[in-house]
């Protein structure tokens, strides 16, 4: 895979979690911040997760903005030709970091 197939792969990626995860917000009319789990059978009405706050952060709409900037760099192949080749490098390390995690990877 290219360097900028990997960034398209991310973005598709990215804007359907997103786009997904907000209907279910929708639906569901709930916050982030709201979710919980049971980690201790002691307190059966849960424990924050660990992570809510910040996924209240960065909600769903964010996977669609970091969606859109990634699809800006869709083909650039060679950073050292692109215009801001640091910012390409970073955006080809988050597409990589999102993919393996998508397909079940280390994080």
């Amino acid at each position: 895979m290219t360097p900028s197939e990997e960034i398209r792969t991310a973005a598709r990626r990215l804007r359907d979690l997103g786009e997904r995860a907000q209907r279910v917000l929708e639906r569901e009319v709930r916050h982030w911040s709201e979710l919980s789990v049971v980690l201790n059978p002691e307190r059966p009405h849960g424990s924050p997760m660990v992570w809510s706050q910040l996924t209240a952060a960065m909600p769903p709409v964010f996977a669609v903005a970091v969606a859109e900037w990634l699809e800006s760099w869709d083909g650039f192949d060679q950073p050292e030709t692109a215009p801001h080749a640091d910012d390409w490098k970073h955006a080809l390390q988050i597409a990589r970091l999102v993919n393996r995690a998508v397909e079940g990877g280390t994080r």
